[in-house]
Formats: structure tokens, C-alpha cells, sequence
């Protein structure tokens, strides 16, 4: 068996997918057609026993027998998590038992010694550091190591603390947050951020590799460390990275900009810059041949010794690992020439995937399903992950009209060539309609009717059925956002129309605003669904518009109320990703201004923002509602899903939009919106309401009502909505006038609007 080390850095995503391209039979003579390429890698989950262990590592002996060490973290807390060592034979059942060498230990990294035993470094009870040896898996030896016999210290001598956010496959975490040796900031009854006392060199173990001298390399997030086997210290990397491997003579790591290094273990000098692998970050490996294999959402890549490219030998797209709400942590080889990843799942928490090659089945699938949006969203890479786990056959092709980074392509560019390739009767299979001009599409019979998708499912009425017309459905939104108002109760119950929002209160600005552009987005929201009428812009409505943003962030200009622009965002880590505050909501948190304008993509933030983070404001008095535009009682329908009437897969089309719309897909939380699902929206609201009552804040309003309201859907067309921002900055900084800004806009999209 041999131990391979994976680390999981839960950081965003760019997934761009790969092709694995496998043999080729060839083509027989006086054919002119290619026989299909065969051979992929396929994916099969392994069960895990119940209670939800947290894997540490995977070990198999080249046959599918396995033995995963993985920490159990028990129901009842404060019980400590314990280590438990997992074996399952290829046909059988898993058997579990306490790894009773390590009994008492937490933040445990294990090593092979290959000689049958393990070395582990862990901290005891008392946070103190202890490099153990164990030659037959049932007792141990603990190892002194001279560096680490001193409590550390910090820059003014007091003993060292590590905050810790720790994503890794460290077997103390479970995906969540550090569990033992929580703290609480002294006499103050506000919890702080999960605290682990170090001692020694100030270490945080994420890595523990045997070297082939016999030397031990230990890695935290700072450096890496090399000892003897008796506990001497060698040697000292101060080298950073998100990922490292070892062949026993090399250290590789990734950097933070996704750079690949060689080092040199002897003395810590860089030997080359290796070619960077995909995007993302994953687990890094090596097999001890010189082969380094890399895994994350767009698949397992190899690097072979002396290869300048790395080459995709599991293509991410047709499996799981292009799922957002799935993370890899581990990657191990499994001794026939497959690989084992554990994975984090978003709400459920560590799996074990096992990939095996097989040469039967086709390099690509033979059905294609081409799916289209103009910004990549993470409802419709859940929703491929889903659709193809059960349509192994369909290859989903998901193209990205405005990809991450294409700063050189407009919108208006994008949206026009995809009206020349629908037009022309072809273009893709599904639709995602999120900036693109849907009235338009319905009126020219662009997109198929969906009704039948609708009868029977359990979703919100008012939301699912924005495009329901004449007895007929053109496009499903899969998720909506609400901008809203959150902030002070007495301050919010005094606006009732957008040019409210340019008053003063108490000496302070309603909302603390620093950047244009974001303001007229929010704004935006809730008006910019009424200057389209007939194909014609009502520059009215615009002018007037544009005439009340002026006025309202002349009065909540940050530069009035804090000259030095001093401000900044944060974000906020919940299970379903990373929400972020900017300075409007950060100066209310701060207690600068009064409240701030969001639009609401989720509900498991609503107890830090309006509660003010747990204790900031006064819960008490704290409240949102909707905010005020030209329209009342706003939504934004978000993955807007539709189907091309002339596409060539209308079933499977219709089943990847259902797919979009159940439970599996539904239940998970991102950052493009909340569910359309009436139980997924009600699990969520019950998240919402567990974290609120956590932090002892009463969450304002019925949520369930609240939504039931909502009934002018706003959606922005993005070309309209480019001019918009563009000249709307300029006339907030003062260097338009509203009519002279609207104007503009109106010259700007007058051609786009009559085609």
C-alpha cells in the first residue's frame, strides 16, 4: 500500500474542462466514417459508513480493498472527534475501529515509513506538537524533537496562537470549522474564530512526507520543515504554497498565482519552473517515478518527467468534479492504474470517489446537448454534474458567451452573434436567458413551450411562472434574487420611494456609497424593467431615473462623509460558499451609516448582516423589505431557463431543465440566487433560521410570505444594462446631465432594440 497526501483549498473556481483522447480502432477501408475514439475514465462513488467521517487518507494495495483513516466527529459536543481507521474489503462491508496509538490526539498528519508502520505528527490534549512512530498500528513511540520542546513565541514573546480557516485533509477537519480547542475571547461572550494554541516552531501540520534517506518533510502553511527520523532537525524551506508533493528527492509546490516549482531538498535552491497545471486549486501528487498528478474541477492531469504540458487524463466535465458543491481534497493512486479522490461535499461532507479506466467505453460520449449562457453560473455546473451522472451517454458542451477575463468582447458582440446563429436555425440546445433580450426570443419563436415541465412540480408559483403567456411557458427561472433593504428598523420604515434615499439621518447618510457603477446596479434593480416598452426605450422613465441616483449618491457619497475613501469589503464564509459585503454594507456594520441595498441571493448571510455580524448592531431594531424603484415588489429572475425551438435535443433539453429544478440540484447553495424549489427554499429558511437563533438574533419577517409578494419580475437586458452603467457613472460624477446621459444610452441601443 502506498500513502498518497492531498490537500483541499476551498478557494474559487475557473473550471475550463479537457478531452481525454484515448485509442483509436481505426477506420476500415471504403468507409468514410471514423469509428468513435474509445477509452474514459468512470467515475463510482464509494459508499461511506454512517456518521459522516472526515476523510484523512486513503490507502489500497492495487486491488479494490481499501483502508481509509478518517476522524469521526461524534453527535454530542463537547465529546472530542476521534480517529478511526476504516477497512472494506473489495465485496464487503466497512469495518471500523479507534486508531488507539493516537488516542487523545487531534490535527493529526499521517506518513508510510514503508516498512508497514506509520509516522504521524498530531497535537495532545494540550496543544502541544508530538511526532509519533508506530511499527505494527497498535502502540507507538513518541519521537523527541528538540525544536519543538518550547512553547513558541510571538514577536513580543507571548506564547504563539494560529487562527485557523483550515480547509485542508487534515484529519481534524471536516470541512467546517476546527472543532477541538475552540475558544472564546476572554470575558467578552463573543465567540472568535477557531483557535489552535502551537507550541515549538510555531507549526500548523497540513503534510507529512518520508523521504528517501528515511528524513521526515512536515509542511505547514509557512514552510516546510525537514527532520531525521530520531527528531533532529535538518533543515528549513521557508517556501509558501497552496499544494506540494515530494518524490523523495524534489519538493514541488504550487504557489498562490498557480505556479509549479521544483525545489531541491538538499538545499531548499529552486531547480526549474514547471508548466503550470489548469486552473484551480487541488490536491498535487506523485507516484515516486517522476509523474505529478493534479486534481480539480476540470480533472485529473499528469505531468510526466520532462513533459512541458500537462495532460488531462480525466476530463472534469463528464464526472462530478465539475460540480461547485463539490471540492477535491485528497487524490491517491489506487495501485492498478486508477485513482481515489475524497471530495468535500457542500451540506454533506466528505466522499470517496473511485475512477478505473475503461477501454469499452467511448473517449466522449455520442449525444451531445449543448447548453448556453452569457456568464458562466454555478446552478448550471451542479445541473451538468447531475444531468450526466444519469445520462452517462450525453456529453453536456456548456458554452460561455462572456468567459472570465474576455475584457477585449462586449456584450452587445456576444448577443448579437448568438441572434445570427438562433436565427439561422441552429444555436444551442438550452438557453440560459440571464441578459439576453427574451421578449425578443418569444416574439420571433425562438423558444419552445416548457408547460409541461411545470405541471406537478412543487415551485414557486409567482417566480416559475414569469413567462407564462397565452397558456404556454418560454423560460423557467431555476433561481431569483430580491434586492432589498436591510439596516436600521426606524431609518428603513421612512423610505417609500427611491428619492427617499437622498436624505440625511441623525447626522449620518442612509447608506455609505463609494463606487457609482455598484449604486446604479442596485438602484437599477428595481426600475429597469419598465424602460423597454414595445422595442422602444423610454427615455422618461430613464431621465427620471437617472435624475434620483444623481441626487441620491450626491447625499451618500462617501467622499462627503469620510474624505480619506477609507472603507473596504470583507466576506463571510457560510456551508454554501463565500458572500461578500462591500463598503455599503461594511459601513453599516460599522455603524457609519444606517442600512444598505442588497440584492439578496441568499439567505444564510441574512443573520451576519442583519443582525449585525452577531453583535455590531442592535438585532432588536434591525429589519429589511424591499427596495424602493419604479417598480413595486421586485424580483430578479435568475438561470433563466429556456429551449431553443430549433434545436435538435428538445427531450433532453426539457429533461436538463427538470434536472435544474429538482432537489438535487436545488438544495445546494450558490451565489447566483435563491432556490425556485418550494422545499429547497423552505431548507434554506430553516438554515437561516438555525444560524439566527446561534447567534441569539430574532430574523425579522416571515420569509415564506415575504416571497409570496413578489410579482414584478425585473429582468435586465445586458446591453441595455452596459449603456447604462457606462453613462450613468458619468452622469453621477457630474460629468452628464441626466437627459444628456439618457440621450446616449438611447443612441447607444436604439439599433440593438429594432433588430
Amino acid at each position: 500500500m502506498k500513502l498518497q497526501k492531498g490537500l483541499c483549498m476551498l478557494l474559487s473556481f475557473v473550471l475550463i474542462g479537457g478531452i481525454f483522447s484515448g485509442c483509436n480502432p481505426g477506420t476500415p477501408e471504403n468507409e468514410n466514417t471514423q469509428a468513435p475514439a474509445m477509452g474514459r475514465y468512470i467515475e463510482k462513488e464509494i459508499a461511506m459508513p454512517e456518521g459522516k467521517p472526515a476523510i484523512n487518507a486513503v490507502f489500497s494495495d492495487g486491488s479494490e480493498n481499501l483502508t481509509v483513516y478518517a476522524t469521526l466527529y461524534p453527535e454530542n459536543e463537547p465529546e472530542a472527534p476521534g480517529l478511526y481507521r476504516y477497512t472494506k474489503p473489495a465485496d464487503g462491508e466497512w469495518v471500523r475501529e479507534p486508531v488507539e496509538w493516537l488516542s487523545g490526539h487531534t490535527s493529526v498528519v499521517l506518513a508510510e515509513d514503508g516498512k508497514g508502520g506509520f509516522y504521524a505528527v498530531a497535537f495532545d490534549a494540550e496543544n502541544k506538537l508530538h511526532l509519533l512512530h508506530s511499527a505494527d498500528g497498535k502502540t507507538a513511540e513518541q519521537i523527541p524533537v528538540p525544536s519543538w520542546d518550547e512553547p513558541a513565541k510571538d514577536e513580543e514573546g507571548e506564547r504563539g496562537v494560529f487562527i485557523s480557516g483550515n480547509k485542508s485533509a487534515t484529519v481534524e477537519d471536516d470541512g467546517d470549522d476546527i472543532k477541538p480547542s475552540m475558544e472564546e475571547e476572554a470575558d467578552s461572550g463573543e465567540t472568535t474564530a477557531p483557535q489552535i494554541k502551537t507550541v515549538g516552531e510555531s507549526l500548523m501540520p497540513v503534510s507529512l512526507d518520508v523521504l528517501e534517506n528515511g528524513d521526515l518533510l512536515l509542511g505547514d502553511y509557512n514552510a516546510y520543515y525537514r527532520y531525521t527520523s530520531t527528531g533532529e532537525k535538518v533543515r528549513e524551506y521557508p517556501i509558501q504554497s497552496s499544494g506540494s508533493a515530494t518524490d523523495g528527492k524534489s519538493l514541488y509546490t504550487i504557489d498562490y498565482d498557480g505556479g509549479l516549482i521544483q525545489y531541491s531538498l538538499e538545499d531548499g535552491s529552486q531547480i526549474r519552473n514547471l508548466a503550470s497545471p489548469s486552473s484551480g486549486y487541488g490536491p498535487l501528487i506523485s507516484d515516486g517515478e517522476g509523474n505529478l498528478y493534479y486534481c480539480n474541477s476540470n480533472g485529473i492531469q499528469r505531468l510526466t518527467p520532462g513533459g512541458t504540458v500537462w495532460e488531462t487524463i480525466v476530463d472534469g466535465s463528464l464526472t462530478s468534479l465539475t460540480s461547485p458543491s463539490v471540492t477535491p481534497a485528497g487524490l491517491y493512486l489506487d495501485g492498478s492504474g486508477g485513482f481515489y479522490v475524497s471530495v468535500y461535499v457542500q451540506s454533506i461532507g466528505s466522499k470517496l470517489l473511485h475512477f478505473t479506466y475503461s477501454k469499452d467505453t467511448p473517449t466522449v460520449p455520442d449525444t451531445e446537448l449543448t447548453v448556453y449562457s452569457l456568464r458562466e453560473l454555478p446552478t448550471v455546473r451542479q445541473t451538468i454534474s447531475a444531468f450526466q451522472n444519469s445520462h452517462a451517454n450525453v456529453h453536456v458542451n456548456y458554452r460561455v458567451g462572456l468567459p472570465e477575463g474576455s475584457n477585449n468582447v462586449t456584450a452587445s458582440d456576444v448577443v448579437r452573434s448568438l441572434n445570427t446563429e438562433i436565427l439561422a436555425g441552429k444555436g444551442p440546445d438550452v438557453l440560459i436567458l440571464d441578459g439576453l433580450p427574451v421578449d425578443s426570443y418569444m416574439e420571433k419563436g425562438v423558444l419552445a413551450d416548457l408547460s409541461a415541465l411545470l405541471s406537478g412540480a412543487d415551485l414557486l408559483s409567482n417566480v416559475a411562472n414569469t413567462y407564462q403567456t397565452d397558456g404556454k411557458t418560454y423560460a423557467i427561472p431555476a433561481r431569483f434574487t430580491v434586492p432589498v433593504l436591510i439596516g436600521d428598523k426606524d431609518a428603513i420604515n421612512s423610505i417609500h420611494q427611491l428619492s427617499d434615499l437622498s436624505v440625511e439621518n441623525g447626522g449620518k447618510p442612509l447608506m455609505m456609497v463609494s463606487e457609482p457603477r455598484e449604486l446604479l446596479e442596485l438602484l437599477a434593480s428595481t426600475s429597469a424593467s419598465g424602460w423597454i416598452q414595445d422595442s422602444t426605450l423610454d427615455t422618461q422613465s430613464l431621465t427620471q431615473f437617472l435624475t434620483d441616483a444623481k441626487a441620491v449618491f450626491a447625499a451618500n457619497d462617501q467622499q462627503k462623509w469620510k474624505p480619506d475613501g477609507s472603507g473596504g469589503g470583507m466576506a463571510i464564509m457560510t456551508d454554501g460558499g463565500s458572500y461578500s459585503f462591500n463598503n455599503m454594507g461594511m459601513s453599516y456594520l460599522n455603524g457609519e451609516s444606517s442600512m444598505f441595498p442588497s440584492d439578496m441571493n441568499t439567505l444564510l448571510a441574512l443573520p451576519g448582516s442583519a443582525g449585525g455580524m452577531g453583535g455590531n448592531q442592535d438585532a432588536d431594531t434591525t429589519t429589511l423589505r424591499l427596495l424602493p424603484g419604479q417598480m413595486q415588489k421586485v424580483y430578479i429572475p435568475r438561470v433563466l431557463a429556456g429551449v431553443n425551438a430549433a434545436g435538435s435535443q428538445q427531450e433532453l433539453a426539457q429533461q436538463f431543465i427538470q434536472t435544474m429544478l429538482s432537489n438535487e440540484v436545488q438544495n445546494y447553495t450558490f451565489s447566483d440566487g435563491l432556490p425556485v424549489n418550494n422545499a429547497s427554499i423552505q431548507k434554506e429558511i430553516a438554515s437561516a433560521k438555525e444560524m439566527a437563533d446561534q447567534i441569539e438574533y430574532q430574523i425579522p419577517i416571515d420569509f415564506t410570505e415575504f416571497f409570496s409578494q413578489l410579482s414584478t419580475p425585473s429582468v435586465q437586458d445586458s446591453v441595455l444594462m452596459d449603456a447604462v452603467l457606462a453613462e450613468g457613472t458619468a452622469c453621477l460624477q457630474g460629468e452628464k446631465s441626466p437627459e444628456e446621459a439618457a440621450a446616449e444610452i438611447e443612441k447607444q441601443v436604439k439599433l440593438y432594440l429594432a433588430e
